[in-house]
């Protein structure tokens, strides 16, 4: 009876250890971005970017886009993480006739999603940009 409880007090510790860490990461990554785009009431050209998305689980998600060429960067805050909505790691953009907005990035902890504030027409699309993770960083 011994054994099984001391077995059961390391799984239990070892689920807490290792749940926190999963939320405490923040992704690096970078991303080719072809066009210009519109984010935070900015329009930012095209090019190569630095994203730094914090991965704490709070109300308010911020993300960091950096202009790897001028060196400029923007925060946008998001809406809550959608855990449930993982899949290859992107930028997810949407696009029409008044250009390109930022809408979402998806990364292996879910996907957050930045609203642009302009109301959705019927010719827009939703265009991914593939990101490279460059690291993943352990911020507990």
């Amino acid at each position: 009876m011994k054994n099984l409880m001391n077995r059961i007090a390391l799984f239990a510790a070892g689920a807490v250890v290792f749940g926190t860490t999963a939320f405490g990461q923040t992704v690096h990554m970078t991303a080719q971005i072809p066009f210009a785009f519109h984010t935070a009431g900015v329009t930012l050209p095209a090019g190569a970017y630095a994203i730094t998305v914090p991965g704490a689980d709070h109300a308010v998600r911020v993300a960091q886009l950096r202009s790897v060429a001028t060196g400029r960067s923007v925060v946008d805050l998001g809406l809550p993480n959608d855990p449930f909505a993982k899949g290859p790691t992107a930028v997810v953009f949407r696009c029409g006739t008044a250009g390109c907005a930022l809408t979402a990035i998806r990364t292996s902890q879910g996907t957050t999603n930045y609203p642009s504030g302009q109301k959705k027409t019927a010719g827009e699309k939703e265009v991914a940009i593939n990101a490279v993770v460059v690291r993943t960083v352990n911020g507990d």
